[in-house]
């Protein structure tokens, strides 16, 4: 198919509903793809209804973690013609020959949900049998950005409060992905592209960075993948092959990737500063171990204290969270993170942030709530989820502690997520004739002076 378009509504003025029936109406589309995770409910529900509105003969097609996490549920809600579970490459071609040929049948087709009626003739969503993953993501081509108007994408961005973003204006990111799945279940996540852990090879990752640089002038890649040092020797490589191209490169290149903490040693920790890698994701969740036994997480307290030991003494920072609220939290296992947190500044460094948990659909904890009726009605639960209502006031209590507790508990959390984190206030700010801005800070945790090039003076930053 070459007759293909695409749209960002973020680069367009106005109203979603007037935007999406001005496009749709102008040419007609014989298919429509858009698809999102839980939070995004509210902006694919009104691109689907517009389209739909605009163009009855349009067949619209919702993938992502949205549709894969509750299937039954928000094609119910977002009500497209045909869902799509988990990997859509595969998939969505193949629904797209079936619809245009009507060769086979619909209920072959792997991995889509779509509208129907049981034996009696009430409607119903049938679920077909999921479709394997793809084990060879190397076949898989690279993302056509340019179609949703990345070159538009990147004159926005701004430094902000993105502190992983280099301190070189104009940032320029790019994210990739360079494996997908994860051989953990934690009960507070949902895999959008499946349990199963595959990566691509280091040449094909390579060849993707290269496209970006060449093409947009890349200077900050966010890798997306989960277990960016699962296969020590595989990370090992992509940072040396990465360290080399850099040097070809005249200009500054940094990036941003995720590490369990028993995934972290040295060697990864010097591979991955050295070319580059200024700041650390990582999964830390809780400081006391019955907690993270009960979540399965399957690290410990002395894992995350070395990790973030490591990580402060290569000058970098970690950026990650402290997620309280499960079903073994009490008082005292929180108090023993808290304390963890207050003793600790060097090590979290500003980075860290401190919340409870979300029950996404699709978690063990989501489903938990359903049995024990803490959510007692989803279509209100995915409509709060998605709106500003979700906030301190409005957290779930999963554990077995009093209400009046659990306000403790969210006091003590809130109180110090805004009293623990160590600041910087600028020493000086440069404006030259062009307008633009240089903001010197010194930094709270090793001291130095450093300089954060930018075109407009922030009102708060990290």
């Amino acid at each position: 198919y070459t007759d293909i378009d695409a749209l960002n509504l973020n680069h367009i003025p106005g109203l979603v509903k007037d935007i999406v029936k001005d496009k749709v109406t102008k040419t007609h589309y014989d298919f429509v793809f858009t698809g999102t995770i839980s939070i995004m409910y509210p902006a694919v529900r009104d691109i689907i209804k517009y389209v739909r509105e605009a163009s009855p003969t349009t067949i619209t097609v919702c993938g992502g973690g949205i549709i894969s996490s509750n299937p039954e549920l928000m094609m119910k809600l977002i009500n497209p013609h045909y869902g799509i579970i988990f990997e859509g490459e595969e998939t969505a071609l193949e629904l797209v020959k079936y619809i245009e040929n009507k060769d086979g049948g619909i209920w072959d087709i792997k991995g889509i949900c779509y509208h129907s009626e049981d034996f009696i003739g009430n409607p119903c969503i049938r679920i077909n049998k999921p479709r394997l993953q793809i084990k060879n993501l190397n076949a898989l081509p690279f993302p056509d950005l340019e179609l949703f108007g990345y070159s538009e994408y990147l004159k926005h961005q701004e430094l902000g409060g993105w502190n992983q973003y280099p301190r070189d204006y104009p940032p320029k990111p790019y994210m990739l992905v360079s494996a997908r799945g994860c051989s953990h279940f934690c009960r507070f996540c949902f895999h959008t592209t499946g349990p199963k852990y595959r990566y691509r090879s280091v040449e094909n990752i390579m060849s993707e960075v290269k496209y970006a640089v060449e093409k947009y002038h890349i200077n900050f890649f966010t890798f997306l993948d989960e277990l960016f040092s699962y296969d020590k020797p595989r990370a090992l490589e992509f940072c040396r092959q990465f360290r080399e191209y850099q040097k070809t490169i005249p200009w500054r290149i940094e990036m941003y990737c995720n590490l369990r903490v028993d995934c972290a040693d040295a060697e990864i920790l010097d591979a991955m500063k050295s070319c580059g890698n200024v700041v650390i994701g990582l999964g830390l969740e809780s400081y006391n171990q019955t907690v993270l036994t009960s979540m399965r997480k399957h690290i410990t307290p002395d894992q995350i204290k070395t990790t973030l030991q490591m990580i402060a003494d290569r000058n970098l920072v970690p950026q990650g969270g402290f997620i309280f609220g499960d079903n073994a939290e009490t008082l005292e296992t929180a108090r023993e993170t808290l304390k963890f947190i207050r003793d600790n500044p060097h090590l979290s460094r500003g980075g860290l942030f401190m919340g409870f948990i979300i029950p996404f659909p699709g978690t063990t904890i989501y489903k938990y709530a359903l049995e024990k009726g803490i959510i007692k009605d989803e279509i209100e639960f995915i409509n709060k989820l998605t709106s500003t209502d979700y906030n301190y006031d409005n957290v779930y209590n999963f554990t077995n502690l009093s209400d009046k507790d659990f306000d403790t508990l969210k006091n003590e959390v809130f109180t110090l997520k805004y009293t623990a984190i160590p600041v910087s206030v600028p020493s000086s700010i440069e404006t030259n004739s062009k307008g633009e801005t240089t903001i010197y800070v010194k930094c709270p945790h090793c001291g130095e002076i450093q300089n954060y090039k930018t075109t407009k003076i922030p009102h708060a930053q990290f």
